[in-house]
Formats: C-alpha cells, structure tokens, sequence
C-alpha cells in the first residue's frame, strides 16, 4: 500500500503483497437510502482498525437518487459530493464509527 498518503498511487498491486499490519489506510462504509459514504482512516496496524480518533484521510459521498438501480454504480458514483453535503458525511460518519469504531472484539 502506498507508504506516503499524500502521494500519488500508481502501483496498484501494492497492497496484495502488504501486511494488513502495514497497511497506512482503511475504507470504511456506510450505505443509506439516498448516500453511500466512504471514510478512508488513518490504520492502527497494532490493533487492526481505523482510528476513527483522527480526521480521515479521504471522504467520498455519493448521491443515490430515488428511482436508480442500485446494482449501476457507475451510473451514480462518478462525483464525489462529500464538500457539498458536510451534514450528511457527519451523520455518516456518526453511523461509520457506531457500526465500525467499535474495535478488536
């Protein structure tokens, strides 16, 4: 996986040859009606889990208007609308840590 988050990340392959306790980030995400949220969270490789503690890496918000098929992501995650909707991504990020945020256990 990439070693510096800010960079570029053109090796796709890296992370199936790394450790998941090596691993720099995780995706975590939450699926309602209307939204998908991924949080992309900094990776406590000695516990194995995201540290919700922190601010995320990456956030991606993707609208699902009523009526579209659920299967056609490409139809619905092509604009990520997470700066547009700061209220949705912190309801979503609320659900992300109850549901994820809970730890090893």
């Amino acid at each position: 996986c990439p070693r510096r988050l800010e960079a570029p990340w053109d090796d796709l392959t890296s992370c199936t040859r790394t450790r998941k306790e090596d691993f720099r980030a995780m995706g975590y995400s939450v699926r309602t009606d209307g939204w998908r949220l991924t949080a992309w969270l900094r990776w406590d490789g000695a516990r194995l889990v995201g540290d919700f503690s922190q601010p995320p890496v990456g956030v991606e918000l993707y609208a699902h208007p009523a009526g579209e098929a659920d299967s056609d992501f490409d139809a619905t995650e092509n604009v990520n609308v997470a700066d547009l909707h700061p209220a949705v991504v912190r309801r979503l990020m609320g659900l992300a840590e109850a549901h994820w945020g809970k730890g090893p256990g």
